[in-house]
């Protein structure tokens, strides 16, 4: 059985901990040979009261010594860990055999730099869905997948050929630098005019 590991960043993006705390998601992470699903919170007080929600539900102690909490899904068996922020997130992407992340690009290099395959969802809700702009460049590279919003995730994530991605390679400063000037509609230097 594979490890799944989701992560919100240092943000709040509670449709997102909804959606794959719910039995939809969770039925198609346990179809797709899915044991275990460890969700990074971010600081928002109700995805927290979200995730001590379902642990109560599946009469899961709550919680752990290290601030987690830890249930198993009634429904399909998975081991799930839920917790807030931890001063590095490697070692829990480096253990994901796919990484499902927000769309910031913080954590979006960190799974790509590891090589992992990873499903991005936008959070529509921030300023000018610049999120949406970043997965949407990165996806035309072929390095990752990226879902438009929490409601298109469990189709995305049953539907994308994850084995298709193309590996990041080394960073490259400038390729970035040129990604993001691409999404905010700035000319990028060296290029023609067109």
């Amino acid at each position: 059985m594979h490890h799944l590991f989701v992560t919100v960043g240092t943000t709040e993006f509670d449709r997102l901990v909804a959606a794959v705390l719910a039995p939809p998601f969770l039925a198609a992470a346990a179809a797709a040979g899915f044991g275990s699903l460890a969700v990074q919170l971010g600081r928002s007080p109700a995805a927290w009261r979200m995730a001590t929600a379902a642990a109560a539900a599946a009469a899961a102690a709550l919680p752990a010594a290290d601030g987690a909490v830890r249930w198993a899904d009634p429904a399909t068996g998975i081991a799930i860990e839920a917790f807030t922020l931890k001063p590095s997130l490697e070692p829990d992407m480096r253990r994901a055999a796919r990484i499902v992340s927000h769309a910031g690009a913080g954590s979006v290099l960190e799974a790509l730099d590891l090589h992992r395959p990873l499903l991005v969802v936008a959070n529509p809700d921030l300023m000018d869905n610049h999120q949406q702009e970043l997965a949407t460049a990165l996806q035309r590279l072929g390095v990752l997948v990226c879902a438009d919003s929490p409601d298109d995730l469990v189709r995305v994530f049953e539907s994308a050929d994850f084995e298709a991605l193309v590996p990041l390679g080394r960073p490259d400063p400038a390729a970035f630098s040129s990604i993001m000037l691409e999404a905010a509609g700035l000319p990028i230097a060296g290029a023609s005019a067109q």
